[in-house]
């Protein structure tokens, strides 16, 4: 819906501010442009092209008639200047113009629109038709003021271009600036910049393999993740500036005093600069809840947080917290992507992450950290994330909405296709679903994944047959398959209702039931399995230390020892397949860089990547890693000893392939004969994506969900 034509639409207006009698002044204008030429002044071949041609196009003063008056020339000028402030002020003041150019003894040709014939009207005629006019105007604005000064309401889309193939579906996709006059997005694995007063996306440099963008509070600045790291930098592109590598993220706000809030996810709320630094913890973490997506509230003195067991959105808390004393008080419970909007409104979905949901709205009371009424459903079928409870929409403080609509396929998610080291896609025959984690069997002839969605489990396909066993069945999240050595078993890390955190095994063909091997009161993951079956490598989440290494022995009493353990990040880690090196990716030199250390006796030690580096794959030789960075799929030969040696990085194709949960999960594997065994966004994805805008969106909360009943 559009409350007026968006021709005749005043800058202002188009922008969605308020208005005033100067956007009657414009509209004159374009009616009188109009009249004289049979065209109009401002045209565009979608309402976005028309809205963006209002704000800042001229229109083409060629299309009057060459014997139009000078003054009349610049009384369009006049009614047309952009800034209301400049513009003509009062209708009366065209009504004079246009009499004293009557008094002149040339013509002015008016031509209606169709072109059909050309008539001469007198300019009185036209003196008499300003008047009445102002009249009308003057008696409207009288009668319905409110209604004149309302902003309006404007719905438009914006197309991902279908040669921009999405990515980053697992945090969320785009954002709106502040102000409402940008939107930045996720697409080829590279940040867009949509300014809404020009017609052109731009491709931001320096922003290659992005994912969760988010703006400063003046719109000027960009910052977003790299797996595990937060980079900034400028809207018209640059050299990335790097913020923390802080381990899992999900969901992050930037405050006016230049500090930015984090979901720690396990960690806890953290609080960094946005110059760089250590960062804080805001929100000390409670074993087995994630704390996510958290925003500060108008004052910066309050925010508000999401809290819960992973995998489990029911269960979810919003927690409304003072930064001062931190004194926090829960405001509502299931849903999640919550968000405060300065209309009083709390908004949030409801449904299952990777489906369809709605986006539901309800009043809130900030002085009295209270929800007023019954939720709402305001918004239908938006996408969400294939993870982290995001769901795809963002809302600007002057009230305008964007949200990216469900495809028909959505629920697909992703897929599961093979690589070769020259860059030759292969599709799987396997069902399109959202595969996190996959692991290839020692056979190379089945795969293990962590299946997100409704069920959060483990899941095994069959390569030849394209079947697919289940092998939990809790409701809990159930994540980090690994195999056994002789493909017999997969072990993986869960929560159950009893069990903050477990490590379980079970036959990979789905027989018998899963086997608690430990429990445990931190979050935890598995990354592999020992070559003589003996032990398995763990990563714990410890809140002071991040994730450090473990090793769990798996005799009749199971006891686990850390491996590497210090005040940083060390994670993805995964075992040669002789069992005596570990590849691992630590922040210890400030960014996160891929290592190789000795197993099982922590010994020699070198650097592997140079400029940044991320999930280590061993060939199944052994003679190879394989890693992440600079946007592509690297290799180095290794070379054990004491030291070993490496070779310098060599990239082999480009990498566009998803990775989700990214922070500490590996998204890819390496088959036995070589080839990749890749994750790839679903046809959600493939096609020309839609963002829904919708400017001066409170405006139609309010009408929908009012304040003040309680």
């Amino acid at each position: 819906m559009i409350l007026g034509t968006a021709a005749y639409m005043s800058p202002e207006q188009a922008k969605g501010k308020p208005v005033d009698k100067r956007a009657d002044i414009w509209a004159f204008g374009g009616v009188l442009f109009e009249m004289l030429s049979g065209k109009k002044a401002f045209t565009g071949e979608t309402l976005t092209d028309t809205l963006a041609a209002v704000v800042r196009a001229e229109p083409n003063w060629n299309d009057l008639p060459t014997n139009t008056p000078p003054s009349i020339r610049q009384l369009l000028r006049r009614c047309f200047t952009k800034d209301p402030k400049q513009r003509l002020r009062d209708i009366g003041d065209a009504k004079y113009d246009l009499e004293s150019t009557a008094e002149q003894p040339s013509e002015l040709t008016v031509v209606p629109a169709t072109h059909s014939k050309r008539w001469a009207i007198p300019l009185l005629v036209l003196v008499l038709f300003i008047t009445a006019l102002a009249a009308g105007a003057f008696v409207l604005r009288r009668l319905n003021s409110s209604a004149l000064s309302a902003p309006v309401i404007i719905r438009f889309s914006d197309l991902v271009k279908s040669s921009q193939v999405g990515s980053g579906i697992n945090r969320n996709r785009f954002a709106l600036s502040a102000d409402g006059s940008k939107l930045v997005y996720v697409a080829n694995n590279k940040l867009h910049l949509r300014s809404f007063d020009t017609l052109e996306t731009k491709e931001i440099p320096g922003s290659e393999g992005a994912r969760g963008p988010f703006f400063s509070p003046d719109g000027q600045s960009i910052g977003f993740l790299i797996t595990a790291i937060i980079k900034k930098l400028p809207i018209n592109g640059g050299t990335p500036v790097f913020i923390g590598s802080l381990g899992d993220v999900i969901g992050v706000s930037w405050g006016r005093d230049d500090t930015i809030l984090i979901g720690g996810v396990y960690s806890g709320i953290l609080r960094v600069s946005a110059k760089g630094g250590k960062a804080e913890t805001v929100v000390k973490p409670v074993p087995g809840l994630s704390y996510l997506h958290p925003q500060f509230l108008p004052d910066g003195r309050a925010f508000l947080y999401t809290r819960g067991r992973p995998g489990v959105s029911a269960d979810n808390e919003l927690v409304m917290r003072t930064l001062a004393n931190g004194d926090e008080t829960v405001v509502a419970r299931g849903g999640f992507s919550y968000r405060y909007v300065g209309s009083g409104h709390i908004i949030y979905s409801m449904g299952t992450t990777g489906r369809p949901v709605n986006l539901m709205a309800v009043a809130f009371d900030i002085n009295s950290r209270k929800v007023i009424g019954s939720p709402v459903t305001v918004v239908s079928n938006v996408q969400t994330s294939n993870t982290g409870n995001t769901a795809q929409f963002s809302i600007s403080d002057t009230g305008t909405l964007a949200y990216m609509p469900a495809a028909r396929a959505q629920g697909a998610g992703t897929r599961l296709l093979t690589v070769s080291t020259s860059g030759q896609l292969s599709p799987i025959a396997t069902e399109t679903r959202d595969y996190s984690d996959p692991r290839v069997s020692p056979d190379g002839h089945f795969l293990a994944a962590h299946l997100q969605g409704d069920q959060n489990d483990i899941w095994v396909t069959d390569i030849a047959r394209g079947t697919l066993t289940r092998l939990s069945m809790d409701a809990g999240e159930d994540e980090t398959p690994v195999w056994s050595p002789d493909g017999r078993f997969v072990a993986w890390s869960g929560s159950r209702g009893d069990v903050l955190r477990g490590i379980f095994r079970r036959r990979a063909d789905g027989s018998g039931s899963e086997e608690l091997i430990w429990r445990l009161e931190k979050h935890a993951h598995v990354r592999d399995w020992t070559p003589d079956g003996r032990a398995l490598v763990l990563e714990l989440a410890d809140p002071v230390r991040s994730y450090d290494i473990w090793r769990l022995d798996l005799s009749d009493t199971p006891a686990a020892t850390p491996f590497i353990q210090t005040q940083f990040n060390e994670r993805c880690s995964r075992l040669s397949p002789d069992g005596h090196w570990l590849a691992y990716v630590s922040d210890e030199s400030g960014r996160d860089e891929v290592y190789i250390q000795s197993f099982p006796q922590p010994g020699s030690k070198i650097q592997v990547s140079t400029s940044g580096g991320d999930q280590p794959v061993w060939s199944r030789h052994g003679s190879k890693l394989f890693f992440r960075g600079d946007g592509a799929i690297q290799e180095i030969t290794f070379q054990p000893g004491s030291p070993p040696s490496v070779s310098k990085a060599r990239s082999l194709f480009p990498d566009s392939f998803e990775s989700p949960q990214a922070g500490s999960h590996t998204g890819y594997d390496v088959f036995p004969d070589g080839r990749f065994l890749m994750i790839q966004a679903g046809s959600q994805s493939d096609a020309a994506s839609e963002i829904v805008v919708v400017v001066n969106w409170t405006e139609e909360l309010k009408r929908l969900v009012p304040l003040g009943k309680d």
